[in-house]
């Protein structure tokens, strides 16, 4: 028993080993939003909040990162070991929120979980705020359950802190914030025990208080909301956005995550609505007591309402964005796994997830996410000095721009007019349909063709955004009459990349 004992940990405990090794390492350039954030967050200090008015996000991620570069610079591994340090955070976190919402055994469920959850790993290897989003919603869960046990006013403070910090990382957090309100104030409704009553109602003070900071962005939040929004995505129904959220939770549309998507739905419903049994039983009471019911109704009342505000205000929806949610999945996940009584079967259903969730682990390691890469190489190699690189749609200057390593060429974006821009690798999403609208393929290339003399055009473009789908095939068509010249293909998109990018070019005359 004692040798199986030691086996077991042994085995636990390097499945943990790795999950934190790979929080760090991925061979993938930095596709166009890690890019973007890198240079949103490399402006002055003072210029970032003003910046953001042209983006869509609030400040707090990018304050943090411009920070962080401070110290340890800006290249790849710099700029993601931020998201790194709190993915493994994340991890004894999710450890004690898996000790107060259940046992010993439900604790130690939840670090495994979390440890080789494949969007986990993916966040924590990409200059974005979703690594920091998990952390914090664990923090906050903790702090939460803590308060209701003993309201102090550090502890009610603590709760506020966090609510603030995920107010200020990303607006999706607004509708689970929200959500947790109401969950704790019909508990506390709901509550016999005055002092219990008091605690709730306290914890969901302290969320509204640290949610209120956000007034002081307001007149940010509003202009974004009239003038930048989600120009890149059509609005989608909320059951939609909910299903894709479970499906990349357990690995996205890769086989590995295909085939767990059903297994761990089936063990989040044990632990929300399960009963431990003996022998291979689990028996189902949506009126038990279970420890982790809460945590399951604000989850999925949480990633509802932002996926309906979403659609309400005409936003897009990103599967990234669900990071909010996915705490309260992986701890519901763990308690399912938990409640199952016969050691074979939930050993069978532990080595499913980790299986599955480290070759997840393995593929974010070995996969690049764009094309930028490849693209930038035959700029850097043909283009000479003078040379016009044009970027349709614009968003795929940043991640290329990074990777170019050159001075020389004058790079332009469409839709913006075709002069030498200097902060080439930000995007301005400011009216974006309109100035689309204001610059139609022919104008742009009659001014790509003026601004290149006898000098060759370079067209880094791609197939697959909403706004652009139409307009940029359309502008290298224009071009290539206008310069009464055949416009190739130096490299076509790879739609099986993530971020695909294709390379054309009008030679020089």
């Amino acid at each position: 028993m004692t040798r199986t004992r030691n086996v077991t940990a042994l085995a636990f405990g390097a499945v943990v080993v790795v999950g934190v090794m790979l929080r760090f390492v991925t061979r993938s350039d930095l596709w166009l939003d890690e890019a973007l954030s890198v240079n949103v967050a490399r402006l002055p200090f003072g210029q970032i909040a003003p910046w953001l008015k042209h983006d869509g996000a609030p400040p707090l991620y990018y304050w943090l990162l411009h920070g962080w570069m401070s110290v340890f610079g800006t290249g790849d591994a710099a700029v993601r070991s931020m998201s790194g340090v709190f993915g493994v955070a994340a991890l004894p976190l999710a450890w004690w929120c898996g000790r107060r919402v259940g046992d010993a055994r439900t604790a130690w469920l939840a670090l495994l979980v979390l440890a080789v959850n494949p969007f986990a790993i993916r966040y924590a290897t990409e200059t974005r705020m979703y690594g920091m989003e998990i952390m914090l919603v664990f923090a906050g869960i903790l702090l939460v359950r803590r308060a209701i046990e003993r309201p102090a006013p550090i502890r009610l403070a603590l709760v506020a802190l966090v609510a603030a910090a995920l107010a200020w990382t990303h607006y999706w957090a607004l509708g689970m914030l929200g959500a947790a309100v109401l969950v704790l104030a019909f508990a506390a409704r709901r509550s016999t025990e005055p002092a219990v009553r008091r605690a709730l109602f306290l914890d969901a003070v302290a969320i509204v208080v640290g949610t209120a900071t956000l007034l002081a962005w307001l007149a940010t939040l509003r202009y974004q909301s009239q003038h930048t929004g989600t120009p890149w995505a059509i609005a989608q129904l909320p059951p939609g956005p909910v299903a894709t959220s479970l499906l990349e939770f357990a690995g996205g549309s890769h086989p590995e995550g295909q085939l767990l998507v059903y297994p761990m739905v089936l063990l989040a419903i044990f632990g929300a609505f399960g009963v431990a049994a003996q022998g291979w039983r689990v028996e189902l009471d949506a009126r038990a007591p279970t420890s982790v019911r809460w945590e399951a109704l604000v989850g999925l009342l949480g990633l509802t309402a932002a996926a309906t505000i979403a659609w309400l205000g005409g936003s897009g929806y990103q599967p990234r964005y669900a990071a909010i949610a996915l705490p309260f999945f992986v701890l519901v996940v763990a308690k399912g796994i938990a409640v199952l009584d016969n050691a074979r079967l939930r050993v069978g259903a532990v080595v499913l997830v980790v299986a599955c969730g480290l070759v997840g682990g393995v593929r974010n390691v070995t996969e690049n996410r764009t094309q930028a890469a490849s693209v930038a190489a035959v700029i850097h190699d043909q283009a000479k000095p003078g040379d016009v690189v044009v970027y349709c749609p614009d968003q795929l200057a940043p991640a290329t721009h990074r990777l170019l390593g050159r001075n020389d060429l004058r790079e332009v974006k469409y839709p913006l007019d075709p002069v030498a821009d200097p902060r080439v690798g930000l995007v301005d999403w400011v009216d974006y349909v309109a100035r689309l609208n204001a610059n139609p393929p022919e104008l742009a290339a009659r001014r790509a063709f003026a601004l290149a003399g006898k000098h060759a055009v370079f067209v880094v473009t791609s197939p697959g955004y909403t706004t652009h789908d139409a307009l940029c095939p359309a502008f290298v068509t224009d071009l290539a009459v206008l310069a009464k010249r055949r416009v190739d293909v130096a490299v076509g998109p790879d739609a099986v990349t993530f971020e695909h990018v294709g390379l054309s070019i009008l030679p020089a005359r």
